[in-house]
């Protein structure tokens, strides 16, 4: 009876074609023997390639904070009430979602360009003339970026760069100072928020 480890070893032809059907038929006797004796071959990298687990970790915590993000994941407090709105020049108000509780501190600078009227083109501390009794901030300059706190909360000037403490709890809102039609109003400033979380 044969044996049934042993494969007949027939090569056929001669010179390249017969050596490299020699040499894959002994890779293949190499790995079936392997198998039958360990029952498995498993490859890993080599030691010197392997990183070691707590390095992982700590790689993904570097991840983490490079994104403004701690260990757990969730934005850090430096990041967390940090907000940028563009307002358009084209409607009284923009929603910035950005809720303040009564005596919370915060800083705004604002960058851009807009008009009220064609050829007024100025930036976030608006024209060079003082606004009408009708503008949303009478005591403004046209073009002038303005806030308030809730829908119903008083205007006040902001200008390119302002510091204030809130003094009502509600939804920032910011605008560009006009009276009566915003439609012919062109241009956008771009308003860094920060708010204070002490």
């Amino acid at each position: 009876m044969a044996d049934s480890n042993k494969v007949p070893l027939i090569v056929a032809g001669a010179g390249v074609v017969g050596t490299l059907a020699a040499a894959l038929l002994s890779v293949y006797l190499v790995h079936k023997l392997e198998v039958e004796v360990h029952g498995s071959v498993e490859i890993t990298p080599p030691a010197s390639q392997q990183v070691p687990a707590k390095d992982r970790r700590d790689g993904l915590k570097s991840d983490a904070s490079e994104e403004g993000m701690n260990s757990e994941g969730s934005p850090s407090p430096a990041t967390q009430r940090a907000t940028v709105v563009v307002v358009v020049a084209t409607v009284p108000w923009v929603r910035t979602g950005v809720v303040l509780d009564e005596g919370r501190a915060v800083a705004v600078q604002a960058f851009g360009a807009a008009s009220t009227v064609p050829g007024t083109e100025s930036g976030p501390d608006g024209q060079h003339y003082r606004c009408e009794e009708s503008c949303i901030f009478p005591a403004g300059y046209f073009g002038q970026l303005v806030g308030r706190i809730g829908i119903t909360g008083v205007p006040f000037g902001l200008g390119q760069q302002a510091a204030f403490t809130s003094q009502a709890r509600g939804e920032l809102y910011l605008g560009i100072n006009d009276c009566c039609d915003w439609s012919d109003n062109e241009g956008s400033f771009t308003v860094n928020i920060h708010v204070d979380t002490m």
